[in-house]
């Protein structure tokens, strides 16, 4: 029966917290290292290298973007050839970063051109047999195939200056 009269208890210490870092949940999953804190593990000259390498392989990220993306192609073999020499270092993360903004750029950009062929495809056949519920609703998946063009874009500049700028400042990135 509960005691009205009976004060609550306001001893905190009573009421201990887990201790930091307490994973009720642990994960089988080995944990990825944070390379933004990971001292290097390289000597000076190879890690000059390969800071210079992915200096070169991000400029020609940024230079693929007026050759409508068929220079990125050279960049991507390039991240392959050299990655396993920066493997278990901060710079290993940007090998993989600039890897996974090519396939994921491609994957989406992929998605983006089907969207755009066929709803422009569909409102001018939609027009030419003279279907305006066709036209109209073609129109609207190739506005939303536009769309997500421009926010392809848009990411694609994200991830091309965010691990720019970390690559500069010697960090990793996630």
């Amino acid at each position: 029966m509960l005691d009205i009269n009976k004060p609550e208890p306001t001893d905190i210490k009573n009421h201990s917290l887990p201790p930091t870092g307490f994973n009720p949940y642990p994960s089988t999953l080995t944990p990825q290292p944070n390379y933004a804190t990971k001292p290097t593990t390289l000597d000076s000259g190879l890690e000059a290298g390969l800071m210079s390498y992915n200096h070169l392989t991000y400029a020609l990220y940024a230079i693929s973007f007026f050759t409508a993306g068929l220079l990125a192609i050279v960049p991507l073999v390039m991240n392959y050839i050299k990655r396993d020499e920066a493997r278990g270092t901060w710079l290993e993360s940007h090998f993989d970063w600039q890897i996974k903004t090519f396939w994921y750029g491609l994957f989406f950009g992929m998605i983006a051109l089907v969207l755009v062929f066929f709803g422009f495809s569909g409102f001018f056949l939609g027009l030419l047999f003279g279907s305006s519920n066709t036209a109209g609703g073609s129109v609207l998946v190739g506005v939303l195939g536009l769309l997500v063009t421009g926010i392809l874009f848009i990411w694609h500049i994200y991830r091309l200056a965010r691990g720019w700028i970390a690559l500069s400042n010697r960090l990793g990135v996630p």
